[in-house]
């Protein structure tokens, strides 16, 4: 016998041939998951070493606002895609593409879809916002018209089970960022941002809240489902506060993204990735002290300043519990930083 498949029938005693490919096939795929296996050891290994690296350089009165990430539960998403996270260190050599110039100084936010005359009030909070976090020019774009996924080849119509009555397409976010925000990028921006009202997914993911492109200085988010009409609901002033908080964080989460910050494994962090609703409401909408650390680095603000603006539009929209954390966090900011408080 001169083959791996003939060696392995003759051991079953005279196995079919398909029953031999059948079993060579699983056989590989118990290898392939052995690799998986070692590999998630290996990162995870990695990742344990980076947080006591990193939790050792940030003093306790730096970090006192903020909670240690702890062990993913089953369901997060860590636990079904384990990252090793990213230092200052890591992030100043590697990954801090995005900077501004004096040709790049503005964040673009790039309406794609139709959105209604309260929507386009929820947009200029949503610049008013980007401008104050990123401490950088924020203007809005004229609206992009979406074509129907089949004839802009851009998406998706989903099966009749799972359609509601608002919602029966989805759009690529991947593809939304390179077959249309990034042949559309301008000239001024140092970030070109979509915002849609229209569900996104990506890949293998039946749905994503947004995507950002490392490299392009593009990304892509979805506010469909932080509103209670996505899910057949009624909407409501406490709902409207919900989705305005929701919209919030996914704008500093994603903008943060093409910037250069990955997800965030330290700290509870607006940089935290989220596998769920449940999950991104849970953690905090604030910055943790290393990912404050990256923003401050890479955009050069005063960050007292920053937190004076950020309290003020948080009270502007009602998030009071967000006004008074933030308000908190400067004191203990200057504190731990050695700075006159009464500045």
């Amino acid at each position: 016998m001169n083959n791996r498949s003939e060696r392995i029938g003759f051991a079953l005693g005279r196995a079919s041939v398909s029953t031999v490919w059948k079993l060579a096939a699983v056989y590989i795929m118990l290898l392939a998951s052995a690799d998986s296996v070692v590999l998630i050891a290996q990162d995870q290994n990695e990742a344990e070493l980076l947080k006591q690296k990193v939790y050792s350089s940030i003093s306790a009165e730096e970090s006192q606002d903020f909670q240690r990430k702890g062990l993913p539960q089953r369901g997060d998403w860590l636990a079904q895609f384990p990252e090793t996270g990213q230092s200052l260190e890591l992030y100043k050599t590697k990954d801090s593409r995005i900077l501004t110039t004096q040709k790049r100084r503005r964040i673009v936010l790039q309406p794609l879809g139709e959105f209604s005359a309260e929507q386009k009030l929820l947009l200029e909070a949503l610049r008013e916002y980007t401008q104050v976090y990123f401490q950088t020019e924020a203007r809005i774009a004229t609206s992009i018209r979406l074509l129907s996924p089949e004839k802009s080849r851009l998406g998706r119509t989903l099966p009749e089970e799972v359609r509601t009555d608002r919602y029966a397409r989805q759009y690529d976010a991947i593809k939304l960022v390179n077959d249309l925000l990034m042949k559309k990028l301008p000239y001024d921006a140092t970030v070109f941002l979509g915002i849609t009202m229209e569900d996104l997914y990506a890949k293998d993911m039946n749905y994503v809240f947004g995507y950002g492109s490392f490299d392009q200085r593009t990304g892509v988010y979805s506010l469909a489902r932080y509103f209670p009409e996505f899910w057949n609901e009624p909407s409501d002033e406490r709902s409207k506060t919900v989705a305005l908080r929701r919209a919030f964080k996914v704008l500093n989460h994603e903008t943060s993204h093409v910037f250069g910050l990955k997800h965030c494994i330290f700290y509870d962090c607006t940089m935290n990735g989220g596998n769920s609703l449940e999950e991104a409401d849970a953690t905090s909408m604030h910055e943790c002290p290393v990912c404050h650390q990256k923003l401050l680095w890479n955009l050069k603000f005063d960050p007292v300043s920053r937190f004076k603006r950020l309290k003020t539009i948080y009270e502007k929209h009602g998030l009071k519990e967000e006004a008074a954390w933030v308000a908190n966090r400067s004191e203990n900011w200057q504190q731990a930083n050695g700075q006159d408080r009464a500045k």
